[in-house]
């Protein structure tokens, strides 16, 4: 069985207002009886093929073009499970690491042993245990093509491959992603407990292999931090060029200097009243404090995926300090 593209997520965030008494009011609609909810993992995105003794990342996964290639070799584990019956069964999942990497960062840990080879994945595993192999969703069964059933018909599938492997190959590390209702109590528990978000399916969807599809959304942990512009500005780009397309954006240090954390994109709305004459920042705007939402800390320190949340006129820059930081998971 040849890999499958991976099917991908929308993402929710201009839906979700966080911040407010109930940031989900705008997701209402997929917060129903029709629709599921699990956990997103952060770790590479994979391919596990029953029968086949081979392990190979989803093509269209960002994994494929950093890892490409088979990873049996460093994963006999994973590579050993056979069945007569299931060969040619191709589940959908998360390859993860045993631990965290530099900076608390388990994406970071993960693409780093996937990418290893067999006698460092073997010393790794070694010292920190066997990696895990979470799966989501199955794309064939014995080689028949299964992307055209319902998620929940897929789900009722993969939860009988999945019991079968562990009880077969317990030591594989093949561990079924939970599956919970799709409740706003839900979401705040799976991000309470550290996930990096959480994906919606809707239950009479399809596997659209390639496509992002709206049949799964996702919900994605997010900080907020009031920060000041530093002055430092990126220019715009394509349609943007002329106006400042994103800003520098800092903290106040104990020792009342200055910490960058990242650049914020300017929003076209917002692009006229920021922008001088010559294209550059308007000198007047520096010092100006905004609430930036971002998923976290990266391990360079900055943050990842910041975007504009709102204005902080009731604010000076002074305020700013840098223990906000202290409380943004590290990603």
């Amino acid at each position: 069985m040849t890999a499958t593209a991976a099917m991908l997520c929308r993402d929710l965030k201009q839906q979700i207002t966080w911040g407010a008494d109930d940031p989900f009011t705008g997701i209402a609609g997929y917060l129903t009886t029709d629709w599921a909810a699990e956990p997103k993992l952060d770790g590479c995105r994979a391919e596990l093929v029953i029968g086949a003794e081979r392990w190979t990342p989803a093509q269209s996964a960002p994994s494929a073009t950093r890892f490409g290639g088979s990873r049996s070799a460093s994963f006999p584990a994973l590579a050993s499970i056979a069945s007569a019956d299931l060969a040619g069964t191709v589940l959908d999942g998360e390859f993860l690491a045993p631990r965290r990497g530099p900076g608390g960062s388990l994406l970071n840990a993960s693409a780093g042993l996937f990418g290893s080879g067999p006698a460092h994945a073997a010393r790794m595993q070694a010292m920190y245990g066997p990696a895990e192999f979470h799966v989501f969703d199955v794309t064939a069964i014995a080689n028949a093509d299964v992307t055209r059933l319902s998620y929940a018909e897929r789900r009722r599938h993969l939860e009988v491959i999945a019991e079968w492997i562990g009880l077969a190959y317990p030591a594989a590390g093949v561990r079924l992603v939970p599956q919970l209702p799709a409740t706003t109590e839900t979401i705040l528990q799976v991000l309470a407990g550290g996930a990096e978000g959480v994906v919606l399916k809707r239950l009479a969807g399809r596997y659209r292999p390639g496509d992002r599809s709206w049949d799964w959304v996702k919900v994605k942990r997010f900080s907020t931090v009031d920060c000041f512009l530093t002055g430092g500005y990126k220019p715009g780009k394509n349609s943007r060029v002329g106006t400042v397309g994103a800003v520098e954006i800092g903290v106040v240090t104990a020792d009342g200097g200055v910490l960058v954390i990242g650049h914020c994109a300017v929003p076209p709305a917002w692009a006229a009243a920021v922008t001088a004459a010559d294209g550059s920042l308007r000198p007047e705007m520096t010092g100006t404090v905004i609430e930036v939402i971002a998923q976290g800390i990266g391990v360079n320190g900055l943050l990842r995926h910041p975007h504009l949340g709102r204005l902080r006129p009731d604010k000076l820059a002074a305020d700013c300090d840098v223990d906000q930081l202290a409380g943004i998971p590290r990603v």
